[in-house]
């Protein structure tokens, strides 16, 4: 397993990204999106199984006005 982190473009989250070697049937234009403001992290075409957790929060009073 390989663990990385990625943040959404838009508020800033930062998500620890766990991708497991295990073959799993690609699901293509399957997007994972911020559990923030719903924007997509990534477009994963390739397969594994990939699993994500929110780390860190931004501050959500300065995004949700």
């Amino acid at each position: 397993m390989r663990i990385t982190n990625i943040s959404c473009a838009k508020c800033g989250a930062v998500y620890a990204r766990a991708v497991s070697a295990t073959l799993a049937p690609a699901v293509r234009g399957h997007n994972h999106r911020c559990a923030i403001c719903d924007t997509p992290l990534e477009e994963r075409d390739a397969t594994g199984l990939v699993a994500y957790r929110l780390i860190i929060a931004p501050d959500t009073s300065q995004i949700l006005r």
